[in-house]
Order: structure tokens, then C-alpha cells, then sequence
């Protein structure tokens, strides 16, 4: 029996460094060599009462779930991991087969076994220890320029991206936090980035929120007294310091609230300074029964909004971490070894001043680094010389004399570069087994799928779901999924006002598609992207479909990847009828392509087709990365039917042509008149991203849906456009709009002078089958047919003519 080293918890302040046995490694199981481990409130708990909540500690425990280390051995089913990766690790190991698996919420897991919790029995083991057997798809591969260190800290930002997304934080909103610890700061910061307008943050600790406001983390602080007054009540004391933030920092209320600290008069703040329609989000777990202000949460429709832990979020914790938009190093302070463990926790219970730095920025923070080391000169020369190295030729490493660190406890005169270099050679290359302990948190350090039916779905285009195609296809998808979060990409604060309106839950994030940096973090943190458009420039746009496509492949993984809706048209099969400058306008063909058998030259049409460009961009994404990034493209022809979607209820072609007719009173013919094209009701389309939904809820990965051959045509019969415009014009006549009309034929020039590039379109022809999304999504039209929708087309064209 193979054995190793770990710290194991038997009670109240009872941890003991012993021997373990070492676990045989199943097929899809990896085994790590923990390398940094953060401990929370939680492990505090466990370690200084023997229980956490409502779980005591009944059997032996070893603690330590924000993690990340190298691996030493994987199983034999595991393909995406090696020897040698650096990974962080998710603690949460989840059954994969209940009803909230499934719909992707695994953190609500009835049979979850989180490590180093005593929530289940036998519980699951957490990282302290030299040796750890962890399930390979909860390990996440660490960019080169993300340390151990910030690899541990995944875990907490985790808890704070799945905080800030439940909170449904909008562009704009002001946020109030309670509790200036990690969890705390690190929601501040996920908030910022969110597009919070202001954040304030109270605690009973001047140190904390000095470090919060000095670091840029909070835009106010206020510090609240540890006790009530005599003779004050709890809810008494929690609504004077409610009104008296308010009043001393001239604020107004918050739109969100982040309660993060556990404590009930901390939760009764956080409903005192939400506002009207607000929400307070509940971070913190403390005592199971708590007192809350019902009454003024009614009368102020506050949502009161929990959380447990996290799902879907270390690949874009991971992320942040990479790209410098949070910073987790300025958390971390001090460091011990494993054997130490027990020292470490009382240290970060007696609650030290000097974990904030107070001084100059960095210096202390390199000063308590620099000082372990030097003062264990004798075992880093030890890990050196295992290592064949030696202080004089490690990079970056100054000597004690260089760094006036002899064991004195002046403060050294060194700078923040020769600490991060010190903290690179040393830490990365050798501390096994040492403990950091995050700034103002109390958050020590020790080193030694499924995707969502509550997906986040990123709508991102240039109408968004204020255009025509994106608003009914959302409308399909909400009703169908109501759990689904969504992020609408909106150009304007009044188009925002109109889209939260419609869908109260969703988050709007302002912007265009030009706004590549924000498309790509957007598309890292969301589930599947919608990129739906009604107009040519936004399914034309290269940047944006690149931005998408680095944001999918860089936010996901083969165990959780990203999905790509992408919508082209049929436009693209005009392609011969604009190769010759549009020479042949109305002339027949027989010439239909199919999505099933036809597909390999559906994909490889030529590059001067209409819409090729971004569409060769999604299937490389989808070719490339294909266990990453799932793609389908879908291609809708003419559409016609009312909306669904918050703002336009209108299509293009066909109304466009019913404008015409109504305000010229002829008959349309352009070229030769011979022209067709495929249709679609507005309805039956949103049935086929709705249907796609599906499949990603199901976990389908079939490649006759996503990547090469994901190229779907969506149509419901085709039309000659004379004929089309004929039964139009008819039509408007019998309704008595216009006279009797006459035929007029349009060239190119007078078709475009007429009603535009629509008008040019009445003269190229566009002809598919539907084959695949018929037979892979057992999809069936069954609105009615454009015919027999022809009467409500011209009523509502005339009566929308009128309102002009």
C-alpha cells in the first residue's frame, strides 16, 4: 500500500501531519501534486469549531478546496491531460445524472461531494496533502503566466463570477457589498467589470476597506461599528446604518446587494440600502435561521437571491486571471509550510494587522515573502540543490546580503520587481508546501457537464434582440427555457430601457459589434452565443466573428465547451448571379442546393459569395477547435410573419415589396422576372434556435449538427418573385389600397433607386432543401404558408404606412 503525507482535521484544533494511503487511480482520474492551496472562512470554521454550518466533523477530514498543483499521473481514459500540466481544480464532484446535472445547475447537486467539506459521508478529501486523486474534467489547465498561486485563487473568483451573475448585474447599476474580505473584494472587482457604475463597501475592518479603496476595489467605504448601541435592537441597528451610509456618503440606494459576510445585521444593511426593484444577493453562509426585514423587502420588491458556490466558471475565472482584469496577487501575503498548517490557521484567526498592506504598496507585501525565505535560507538551499541549482543561478533570486534579509526585521530595501522575481524563481520552482495568506481575507494558501438549460446565452449583433430574427428567436427560447440567462449586446441606453423591459431577468451589456475586447470576455463567459442579425453589415462583420471566435476557444474546454448559433442567409447562394455584376437578373434555374447530401459544397462555396467571409471564420472555428467550440450555421431565405421580439415585428424583402407596391402602385418585375427564392415563417425559424437549444441542453454533440456539417437552410417552400408580387399587389387592391396595378420591369439601377438592395434581391435566385434540420432536429414548418399570410402582410404595411 502506497502512502503519503497530509494534514488531516479529527476536531476542534485537532490537525495532524500523517501518513494517508494514496488512492488507485480510476480511468478518468488524474493524480496532482498540490502546489498552492487557498483556506477560507470555511476551513477556519471546520478548524476553530469543528463544524461549518449545519456539517460537523464526524470522521477524519482533510481540509483545502481552492487549489491548483501539476499533475504527476493520469488514468487511462484521459486525453486532454499529461504529466506535467498545471492545472487548477474544481472541488465540486457532482453525480452527472440528476435533474439539475443535467440542466447544467451542478452545483445544486443532490449527491454533491464537495472536497474538504463534511458534508457527505465518507467525505470527499481536499488538497493538503502531497498527493491528491481528483476526476480529470474538474481539472483546468493554467496559462503559462498564471502562477499556482493565482491558480488557487480561481476557486473564490469563481464564487464571485457565479455571484455576480446571479445578481443579473446590468450596465450601470450601483453596488453595495458587506464584507471587505476576498469574497467581497473579488465581487467588486467581477462587478466593475460587469459594468457596475459605483461600488461602496462597508465592514467592521478600517484596514480591509482601506486596502479596498486604496487598490481602486471600491469607489466608497464606510466602517461599521462591531456592536449596537445600548438598548438597540438587531433590525434597529441595521436600519440606522442603512440610513446613516446613506446620509453620511450622500448616496442613493443600490440596485444591487452583495451580503458577504454571513452575519444577519450585515444581510439586514444590505436590504436597508437596496432600492426599489433591487435584488440582494446572499454570498455569505452563516447561522441557518436569520431574521430579515420581510416587511421592507415587500414594500420594495426586493429579490432575495442565493447563492451556492458556483457552476460553469473556472475557464472564465481562469481567464480574468490570464488578461490582467483581476488581480489576485495583491490578495496574497504570506506563505507557510504544509508541516505548519496549524500554525497558519491560528495566525489567520488572531486576524494580524499586517495582512493589508498599510505602508507603501508592495513593499511590505515583498518584505514578509522575502523574510520566510531568508529566515529558511538552510531548506531553500535544500529544495535547490535538489533541483541542481543553487541561489547564485536561480533567475531572479537575490541573495540575503542583496536584499538586506539577513533575519533582521528592518524593512528591506528592495523593490517590487525583485520581489515578484523572488516570488517567481522561489515559489514556482520549489515551494511545494507553503501557505499564502490573501490580504485583508484571512485567506490562507497552502501549497504542497453539462451545459446549462440555465445557459447564458450571449445575443450578440447589431439589432440584437431589438431586430427582427433575434427577438422572436429569443422570445422562442424564453418561453421554452425560462431559467436561461441572457446578455443582450445593445447599442443604446433607450434600445437597453426597451430590452429590460421585455425581459426583466436578462443582463444588457452596451456596445456594438466593433467593440472586439468586450465580444471576446463576453463570449469567454457565456454558454452559447447567438450571433443573430437582421442586416448584411452584421453578419458580414470579420472582427466581430473573430472576437467571438477567440472568446469560445479561450473560455472553454472539451469537458465544457462553447456553442456558436451563427446566423448567414441564402444570400450566399446568389453568388452566380453576382459574380457577373448582376447582369442576369430574373433568369430561371434550376440550380437548388441541399444541406445534407449537398453540404461539402455548401461549405466551400466561393469566397465572393455573400456572407463567406464570416461563415469561413465560424467553421474554422468549429473545424479547429472542434471538441471546444461547437458551430452550426443557420441560413434563413425570405422571411415574412409578425415578430415576436420587444421592438420591430417587420421583416425585409417581402415588406419592402408590399411598401412598393402600396405607395407606387405597380407591380415589381425585375429583369427577366424569373427569379425565386425560398421562404420561412418568422416562427417556424425561431423553432429551429429553439430546437438547437435543445440539443445543447441534451449535451448533444453530433457532428451531422455542429462543426463541418453544421450548415442548416431553414425553408418552408420557395416563390417566384413576379408571381409573389403579383398576389401582392392583387391583394392590395382588393383591400381597396391602390388601383388597379400594372406590371413595371426594374433594372438593377431602378430596382436600388425604387426600394433599395431588397429590390435588386426580387431579381437573384436563392434555392436550398432543408433537409438537415428536417432529419437531425426533426424540425417541421407548420405556420402558415407566405400566401396565406399575404392579406396580413398588406394590412399591416398599410397601416404602418399611415403612422408614418
Amino acid at each position: 500500500m502506497n502512502m503519503h503525507k497530509a494534514a488531516v482535521l479529527y476536531g476542534v484544533k485537532d490537525i495532524r501531519i500523517e501518513d494517508v494511503e494514496t488512492l488507485d487511480l480510476k480511468p478518468h482520474e488524474v493524480r496532482i501534486a498540490p502546489r498552492a492551496t487557498g483556506i477560507c472562512g470555511t476551513d477556519l470554521h471546520y478548524y476553530q469549531n469543528g463544524k461549518n454550518g449545519i456539517y460537523t466533523v464526524r470522521q477524519p477530514l482533510i481540509l483545502g478546496h481552492e487549489a491548483a498543483g501539476e499533475i504527476v499521473e493520469v488514468g487511462t481514459a484521459v486525453t486532454h491531460l499529461k504529466p506535467g500540466d498545471r492545472v487548477a481544480v474544481e472541488p465540486q464532484l457532482a453525480c452527472s445524472a440528476c435533474d439539475q446535472c443535467r440542466l447544467g445547475r451542478y452545483n445544486l447537486c443532490g449527491s454533491m461531494r464537495f472536497n474538504g467539506s463534511a458534508s457527505a459521508s465518507p467525505p470527499a478529501q481536499g488538497s493538503l496533502q502531497k498527493l491528491w486523486t481528483h476526476a480529470a474534467s474538474l481539472c483546468y489547465p493554467l496559462p503559462g503566466k498564471v502562477s499556482f498561486s493565482e491558480g488557487a485563487m480561481v476557486e473564490p473568483l469563481s464564487v464571485a463570477l457565479h455571484s455576480v451573475r446571479k445578481a443579473k448585474l446590468e450596465a450601470g447599476h450601483s453596488v453595495f457589498i458587506t464584507g471587505a474580505g476576498a469574497i467581497g473584494l473579488l465581487c467588486a472587482r467581477v462587478a466593475r467589470i460587469s459594468g457596475a457604475s459605483s461600488v461602496l463597501m462597508v465592514d467592521v475592518d478600517a484596514t480591509r476597506l482601506e486596502f479596498a479603496k486604496r487598490h481602486g476595489i471600491a469607489d466608497n467605504i464606510y466602517r461599521i461599528p462591531m456592536e449596537a448601541k445600548d438598548g438597540e435592537s438587531g433590525a434597529q441597528f441595521s436600519l440606522r446604518m442603512s440610513n446613516e451610509i446613506q446620509e453620511c456618503l450622500d448616496i442613493l440606494s443600490a440596485n444591487v446587494a452583495f451580503e458577504c459576510t454571513g452575519i444577519e445585521s450585515c444581510l439586514n444593511i444590505c436590504v436597508g440600502m437596496a432600492g426599489q426593484g433591487s435584488r440582494v444577493v446572499i454570498v455569505g453562509m452563516g447561522k441557518p435561521q436569520q431574521e430579515v426585514n420581510i416587511s421592507l423587502a415587500l414594500i420594495r420588491e426586493i429579490e432575495i437571491v442565493g447563492v451556492w458556490r458556483y457552476a460553469n466558471t473556472f475557464q472564465p475565472a481562469i481567464q480574468l486571471i490570464e488578461k490582467g482584469m483581476v488581480d489576485v496577487k495583491a490578495l496574497i501575503t504570506h506563505r507557510f509550510e504544509m508541516e505548519d498548517v496549524a500554525s497558519a490557521l491560528e495566525f489567520a484567526l488572531q486576524r494580524p494587522a499586517d495582512l493589508v498592506n498599510d505602508a507603501r504598496p508592495g513593499i511590505q507585501w515583498a518584505w514578509e515573502r522575502t523574510k520566510f525565505w531568508c529566515e529558511n535560507i538552510e531548506k531553500l538551499r535544500a529544495h535547490l540543490a535538489a533541483a541542481n541549482m543553487t541561489t547564485g543561478n536561480m533567475p531572479g533570486l537575490p541573495t540575503p546580503t542583496e536584499t538586506n534579509l539577513s533575519g533582521s526585521d528592518s524593512e528591506p530595501d528592495t523593490s517590487k520587481d525583485q520581489s515578484n522575481a523572488l516570488e517567481a524563481a522561489v515559489v514556482e520552482y520549489l515551494a511545494t508546501d507553503v501557505i499564502q495568506i490573501a490580504n485583508a481575507s484571512q485567506n490562507l494558501c497552502v501549497s504542497a457537464t453539462n451545459l446549462a438549460a440555465f445557459l447564458e446565452i450571449l445575443m450578440a449583433s447589431s439589432t440584437g434582440v431589438t431586430g427582427y430574427i433575434a427577438g422572436d428567436a429569443v422570445y422562442a427560447i424564453d418561453a421554452a427555457y425560462p431559467d436561461i440567462e441572457f446578455t443582450f449586446l445593445v447599442r443604446t441606453k433607450e434600445k437597453a430601457a426597451m430590452v429590460q423591459s421585455a425581459y426583466p431577468g436578462s443582463r444588457v451589456v452596451l456596445g456594438d459589434l466593433d467593440d472586439s475586447d468586450l465580444l471576446e470576455y463576453e463570449a469567454a463567459t457565456a454558454d452559447m452565443v447567438l450571433h443573430i442579425q437582421d442586416a448584411a453589415d452584421a453578419s458580414d462583420h470579420e472582427g466581430a466573428a473573430k472576437a467571438i471566435a477567440a472568446g469560445l476557444t479561450s473560455g472553454h474546454s472539451k469537458e465544457k465547451p462553447g456553442y456558436w448559433l451563427h446566423t448567414g442567409g441564402t444570400g450566399i447562394l446568389c453568388y452566380q448571379d453576382s459574380a457577373n455584376d448582376f447582369k442576369t437578373l430574373g433568369q430561371w434555374t434550376d440550380e437548388q442546393h441541399d444541406d445534407l447530401e449537398g453540404v461539402d459544397a455548401v461549405v466551400n462555396l466561393p469566397d465572393e459569395a455573400f456572407h463567406r467571409n464570416v461563415d469561413k471564420i465560424v467553421l474554422e472555428a468549429g473545424n479547429k477547435n472542434k471538441d471546444v467550440v461547437k458551430t452550426v450555421i443557420v441560413c434563413p431565405p425570405t422571411i415574412y410573419g409578425t415578430g415576436r421580439g420587444p421592438v420591430s415585428g417587420r421583416g425585409r424583402q417581402v415588406y419592402e415589396m408590399a411598401k412598393l407596391i402600396l405607395t407606387e402602385g405597380f407591380i415589381p418585375v425585375v429583369g427577366k422576372g424569373k427569379a425565386r427564392w425560398n421562404n420561412i415563417h418568422v416562427a417556424d425559424l425561431s423553432e429551429v434556435y429553439k430546437l438547437l437549444v435543445d440539443r445543447v441542453v441534451q449535451g448533444d454533440l453530433s457532428d451531422d449538427i455542429w462543426g463541418a456539417r453544421g450548415y442548416m437552410f431553414v425553408e418552408n417552400g420557395e416563390h417566384l418573385w413576379t408571381d409573389l408580387a403579383k398576389i401582392m399587389a392583387d391583394e392590395a387592391h382588393d383591400q381597396q389600397y391602390i388601383q388597379s396595378p400594372q406590371l413595371k420591369s426594374l433594372s438593377k439601377d431602378a430596382a436600388l433607386q425604387q426600394a433599395g438592395f431588397e429590390a435588386v434581391s426580387w431579381g437573384l435566385n436563392s434555392r436550398a432543401k432543408a433537409e438537415r434540420a428536417r432529419k437531425y432536429l426533426e424540425w417541421q414548418p407548420k405556420r402558415p404558408s407566405l400566401e396565406e399570410t399575404v392579406p396580413e402582410i398588406i394590412r399591416q404595411e398599410h397601416d404602418r404606412l399611415l403612422a408614418i
